[in-house]
C-alpha cells in the first residue's frame, strides 16, 4: 500500500504539513507520473553542470566572500519545556500513516481552516479590487501607513490565506501593520511563474492603496518565503521599486535539492521529507522550467541591491541549509541580513503561537524587524 502521513497542527491554526511516502501525488486520474510529465532538467540537483553563461554567473557570485559586517547570525537557545513537549508530540505523530492525495489534503485543510478563529484584537476584510484574491488583516493599533504583503506556505501546491489566517493576524498585530495576504495560484494546475506573477501584481496594486514600496515589507513562510525572495529578485531585475524590508520563516529556497541538511537532518525533522514530499512538489511547481532558475530557487540568485532581510529557521529542519546558504549569498551580495537559528525548533514553528513561547518570541521579532525598517 502506498503510504503518506500528515501532521495536524494542534493549535487551531488550520495548517497541515503533508509528507508523502512512496506515492505520486496527483489531482484527478494519474495519467502520468511526475517523472513522465516533467523533463528531467526541471528537477536537476544543484550540482548538475550548468551552461557557460550560468557557470560564469555562478562562479562570479560564489567567488564573493561572506561579508560578516552584513551578516548577523544569531543562535536562539532552546527549546523551552513547552517547546520540547510539542516537538516530542510532533515526532510521535510523524510515525502515524494515512492514505491521502493532494486533493484530499486541500479538502482537509479547508475543513480545518473553518475551525480557526482570529486572535483577539485583530480583524480581516476582503481586499476589494485587488488583482488577485486577497484579504486585508489589521489589529486595533494598526498604523495603516505601515504595510506588509504576506505570501503563505504550502509547497506551492496547497495552503491559502484561510489556512494561515491566525499566523497572518498575529504578524499584523506584532508589526502594527495592515497586511495584505494573497491567495496566489497553486501548482500543479498553475506552475511557475503563476504564483510569482500574482505576488508581483498584488505588490504593485498595494502602491495605489496607500502602501508605497518604502512603507511596505514582504513576509512569507516556507514556500511563501521562497516566493518572497523570488518576488524581490524579479522586481530588482525589472528595475521596479523595492520594498523597505523582507522577512522569511523556514524559507524553501532551493527546489533543485542542493542543500546538505536535506539528508543530514532527515531523521531530525518531524515535518518535512525531501524524496517523498518536497521533491515531487518541486516538480509540480517548476513545470517545464529549470529548477535552478533564481525565480524558482532564489538561493541561486544575485541579491545585490535588495533590502534588509530577516531569516528565521529551526535547527531541526531539513531546510536549515536552504536558510543558511541564502544568508551567506545575500550578505555576500551586500544585503544586510539577520539570520536567526532557533535551537530545537521545527518547520514554521511560528504557527504554534501562542501555545509555544518560541513561536510568540519569533513573531515578536518579525514585528520588531518590520517596525525598525518601516518606522
Amino acid at each position: 500500500m502506498k503510504r503518506l502521513w500528515f501532521v495536524l497542527l494542534p493549535t487551531g491554526l488550520a495548517v497541515f504539513f503533508i509528507v508523502v511516502w512512496g506515492c505520486n501525488i496527483h489531482i484527478g486520474p494519474p495519467a502520468q507520473t511526475a517523472e513522465q510529465a516533467r523533463p528531467a532538467a526541471t528537477h536537476a540537483p544543484a550540482s548538475k553542470p550548468q551552461s557557460g553563461k550560468d557557470q560564469q554567473g555562478a562562479a562570479s557570485r560564489q567567488a564573493r566572500p561572506i561579508d560578516k559586517t552584513r551578516l548577523q547570525r544569531v543562535t536562539i537557545s532552546g527549546p523551552t519545556a513547552v517547546g520540547a513537549r510539542v516537538l516530542e508530540n510532533l515526532e510521535r505523530k510523524s510515525q502515524k500513516t494515512a492514505v491521502i492525495d493532494l486533493e484530499t489534503q486541500r479538502a482537509l485543510q479547508a475543513k480545518q481552516a473553518k475551525k480557526a478563529r482570529l486572535p483577539a484584537g485583530t480583524s480581516r476584510e476582503t481586499a476589494s479590487g485587488a488583482p488577485v484574491p486577497s484579504v486585508w488583516f489589521r489589529a486595533k493599533q494598526t498604523d495603516d501607513s505601515r504595510c506588509v504583503l504576506y505570501l503563505h506556505g504550502g509547497a506551492y501546491t496547497s495552503g491559502s490565506v484561510e489556512t494561515h489566517k491566525r499566523l497572518i493576524a498575529l504578524i499584523a498585530r506584532s508589526a502594527r501593520a495592515r497586511v495584505l495576504a494573497v491567495d496566489y495560484r497553486l501548482a500543479p494546475e498553475h506552475p511557475h511563474p503563476a504564483a510569482l506573477e500574482d505576488a508581483k501584481a498584488a505588490y504593485a496594486w498595494m502602491a495605489g492603496q496607500g502602501c508605497p514600496p518604502k512603507r511596505t515589507a514582504i513576509v512569507g513562510d516556507s514556500a511563501g518565503g521562497g516566493l518572497t525572495l523570488a518576488t524581490l529578485l524579479a522586481l530588482s531585475k525589472e528595475k521596479k521599486p523595492l520594498p523597505a524590508a523582507a522577512a522569511v520563516m523556514s524559507p524553501w529556497t532551493d527546489l533543485a535539492g542542493g542543500g546538505a541538511t536535506l539528508s543530514s537532518h532527515e531523521k531530525r525533522d518531524p515535518i518535512l521529507k525531501w524524496d517523498d514530499f518536497l521533491q515531487p512538489m518541486a516538480r509540480h511547481y517548476a513545470g517545464s522550467g529549470d529548477a535552478t532558475s533564481p525565480t524558482i530557487s532564489p538561493v541561486y540568485g544575485d541579491f545585490t541591491g535588495l533590502p534588509p532581510l530577516l531569516i528565521q529557521v529551526g535547527d531541526k529542519e531539513i531546510l536549515l541549509s536552504d536558510a543558511t546558504r541564502l544568508a551567506e549569498r545575500a550578505s555576500a551580495n551586500g544585503v544586510l541580513v539577520r539570520l536567526e537559528v532557533w535551537q530545537g525548533m521545527w518547520h514554521v514553528w511560528q504557527a504554534f503561537a501562542p501555545k509555544v513561547p518560541e513561536s510568540v518570541r519569533a513573531i515578536d521579532g518579525i514585528g520588531a524587524f518590520i517596525i525598525a525598517h518601516v518606522p
